[in-house]
């Protein structure tokens, strides 16, 4: 694809100010209409200087060039993370930068990656687009005693402690089967997920209480959507501690990293398979390897890391093991 030169953004410059409109420029020049546009933001609204937009196109080309040659070493690096702790690309650029060790860019590490097609498998991708969620009330019915998270605590609504929980369940093929039930902290992302054998608020119930007693983090408040599973709240507060509080109607957004942390967890649970034969084995290697993956949102920290202040050294840990 062509770039512009200096010579046409002097030209642009000269008809911007006579006032030439971007059409007009773009048959004037030979450039894409949407291309004269972008360049003319390149300076302040209502102003162009083909100097200025010369250098910031310069900057932003020095920029955007790959900080590293790749080498074996990042090859490696990237196969280990990517096929033994299902890291994303920008997980793995993330980390290197976040440990100090070279890593080329998460676009280069996207092309070397399509570059093997076994490696392309590995990738995590949605598929599908997300359907409407159907009402869990039958008849207008609702949970009684809901404390609506609007009352919920400031703490927990910005993510400033620890021990604020969103809850939801993950279904299978079949209504009366096996679900798994997930359970993600605000703060620092670390997610427990038990197995439940019906979606019935007692089963349910007994699978929350089975997670908050090994969780790391004592539960404080557990903000859930309406779904008749989670009409067990009064007897989870007694059990667990903590306090309920439900989302409101159609507003999945409101338990954001729960939506989010369940399609991680379809990646190793798919849509449509039945959780009747799932192990709890698996269902806790899911959950460790949830917890020990860096996150953009925590600085590439891991989740274990974060609750325990300590970042390891995991390119060095792992470059031990290729």
């Amino acid at each position: 694809m062509a770039q512009i030169t200096l010579t046409q953004r002097y030209e642009i410059e000269a008809l911007v100010k006579i006032g030439f409109n971007k059409t007009a420029i773009a048959d004037k020049v030979g450039f894409h209409v949407s291309t004269i546009g972008r360049e003319i933001k390149r300076c302040r609204k209502g102003y162009y200087d083909a100097d200025t937009a010369h250098s910031k196109y310069l900057a932003n080309r020095k920029n955007n060039r790959e900080p590293y040659k790749r080498t074996p070493e990042m090859e490696q690096v990237i196969r280990k993370f990517l096929i033994d702790n299902d890291f994303s690309p920008e997980q793995i650029a993330g980390r290197c930068k976040e440990e100090g060790t070279p890593m080329i860019s998460v676009e280069g590490i996207y092309q070397f990656i399509y570059s093997v097609p076994e490696l392309a498998n590995h990738l995590r991708i949605s598929k599908g687009k997300r359907k409407k969620r159907k009402s869990n009330s039958k008849n207008g019915s609702k949970i009684p005693d809901r404390k609506p998270i609007h009352i919920r605590p400031t703490e927990a609504d910005n993510r400033s402690e620890f021990g604020h929980i969103e809850l939801d369940v993950v279904v299978g093929t079949k209504e009366k089967s096996n679900v798994l039930v997930t359970a993600v902290c605000r703060r620092s992302r670390y997610t427990l997920i038990g197995i439940a054998l019906s979606k019935s608020d007692k089963d349910v119930l007994k699978a929350l209480e089975d997670m908050a007693s090994r969780s790391l983090i004592p539960w404080k408040t557990v903000t859930c959507d309406n779904g008749k599973e989670f009409a067990c709240h009064k007897e989870l507060e007694a059990s667990v501690g903590c306090v309920a509080y439900f989302a409101d109607p159609y507003a999945s957004w409101q338990r954001g990293t729960n939506e989010n942390t369940n399609g991680l967890i379809r990646q190793y649970f798919p849509k449509g398979k039945s959780m009747d034969n799932i192990k709890m084995n698996s269902v806790l290697q899911v959950e460790e390897t949830l917890n020990n993956r860096p996150r953009k949102k925590l600085n590439f920290w891991t989740p274990i890391e974060y609750i325990h202040g300590e970042r390891k050294n995991l390119i060095t840990i792992n470059k031990t093991c290729i």
